[in-house]
């Protein structure tokens, strides 16, 4: 025998796979007592996967009603960790810590698989109580009809033993902070002394930080971060201070009550001073658009109070309480007052 025919007769007696048949179906209904009259007439036959079939990239994920919410919506849903960090999944509005977890029971994965109503084609047949009270009254003598049997092939696409279950946990906003800090600015005539590498856009620093797109703005609104040349940047404390005097001095220069602070005149009171960028960002954090009055903005009294503080609050100076609040009292614009709970 030539090795072709030989390979030809490998391929022949070669095992097939098993493929069920509406008599193998007949039996079986008939081996377990069943009535096929009871039975709706879609039978579904299951073929599990080989054990070849790399099926890795498929994971079941736990969802809760918000997730679920976004995903109907056509929003995305993001992975996020580092080397060296636990994996977090992020909407664009919340932030879940994930987990594997074991499945009591195997759960298959099954394309287009109908489920029981689908399987009847009968309008009168119930898939939970066999026939209805109207077709058993009509049908009480009909034993002898047959069924017909409609038999279709479902292929498990995968069986999977365990899934990722999540938890709602808080933003996770160090890198932020620390990411920041290495490249604080100072003025432009410091700018030479950054190392250009440790700046990062909005994107690249979300895509880095823990956390969604909603709580992302948040943090940088907490860090009192703000883009300046393309690049997200805090300012050193003290430079940040100086920027903000001048700021708050056009109140008292200007006569202009808390509640009607003037954008464009601030901008262009600081120009030559600062950055426009920097006086830009620094104005959208540190003000609010006033409520009735139509382009004016006033300024957040619990930043404002906080800076001011922190300025006083040198770590070589001492205070009685006392005379901390006075001196952060005096620091203050007209008609703002210290908060210690801010």
């Amino acid at each position: 025998m030539s090795e072709l025919e030989m390979e030809a007769d490998l391929e022949e007696n070669e095992e097939k796979p098993y493929v069920r048949t509406l008599e193998d179906v007949q039996s079986i209904i008939k081996h377990a007592k069943l009535d096929a009259k009871n039975l709706t007439q879609v039978t579904q036959a299951l073929y599990y996967p080989s054990s070849t079939m790399d099926d890795d990239n498929l994971k079941l994920l736990e969802l809760d009603t918000h997730m679920h919410q976004q995903i109907r919506l056509g929003q995305k849903l993001y992975f996020k960790g580092g080397h060296n960090e636990k994996v977090v999944l992020c909407t664009e509005e919340k932030t879940y810590d994930v987990k594997g977890a074991e499945i009591s029971n195997s759960l298959l994965l099954v394309p287009d698989l109908k489920f029981a109503a689908a399987t009847s084609t009968s309008p009168l047949k119930s898939p939970r109580a066999g026939t209805s009270s109207l077709e058993t009254s009509l049908n009480d003598d009909d034993d002898d009809i047959s069924v017909d049997r409609a038999l279709e092939q479902r292929k498990v696409l995968k069986i999977f033993h365990e899934y990722f279950e999540c938890r709602e946990i808080r933003p996770r906003y160090r890198k932020i902070y620390e990411l920041l800090q290495l490249t604080r600015y100072s003025g432009p005539e410091n700018e030479e002394y950054i190392d250009r590498k440790l700046l990062f856009t909005y994107d690249q620093l979300l895509d880095t930080v823990q956390c969604s797109r909603k709580q992302f703005d948040e943090g940088l609104i907490q860090f009192r971060a703000m883009e300046f040349e393309g690049r997200m940047r805090v300012l050193e404390c003290e430079y940040e201070m100086r920027i903000v005097n001048f700021m708050l001095g056009l109140l008292s220069e200007n006569s202009w009550a808390l509640d009607e602070v003037e954008y464009e005149e601030t901008l262009s009171a600081l120009e030559g001073i600062a950055p426009t960028e920097i006086v830009k960002g620094l104005f959208r954090i540190y003000t609010t658009p006033t409520v009735g009055k139509e382009g004016k903005y006033t300024y957040k009294e619990s930043l404002v109070s906080r800076i001011i503080a922190q300025n006083i609050l040198q770590p070589e100076l001492k205070f009685r309480k006392d005379e901390f609040m006075s001196t952060w009292q005096e620091a203050l614009p007209e008609g703002m007052r210290c908060d210690v709970s801010s």
